[in-house]
């Protein structure tokens, strides 16, 4: 899950993040494409982190926050992504399809 892949609209590397907020009941984990160039990006909104599980998580900062020590920012791919927009309305019609390969 964090091998680089790259994006089926625009051809970009991205990392799949999942968060790390427990699912509520009846939802499943969710996963986001983070922009692998912006995995450090000093204005991502994200704060992302690779577990010792060799999971990358991620969790959205509040304005003003910074990430925990050994954690850095992060951007989603769907905010910089041109068919950002085809993605998230597939994905709010439930389909788990995402713009990797």
């Amino acid at each position: 899950m964090t091998v680089a892949d790259e994006c089926r609209s625009c051809g970009a590397k991205v990392i799949w993040a999942v968060s790390a907020k427990p699912p509520a009941e009846g939802e499943t984990l969710k996963r986001q494409p983070l922009d692998h160039a912006a995995g450090h990006d000093p204005g991502g909104k994200l704060e992302c982190w690779r577990g010792d599980d060799g999971i990358v998580y991620y969790l959205p900062l509040r304005k003003g926050q910074q990430p925990a020590a050994g954690h850095h920012r992060a951007t989603s791919h769907y905010a910089r992504c041109p068919d950002a927009a085809h993605w998230r309305n597939r994905s709010q019609e439930g389909t788990q399809d995402a713009p990797t390969a």
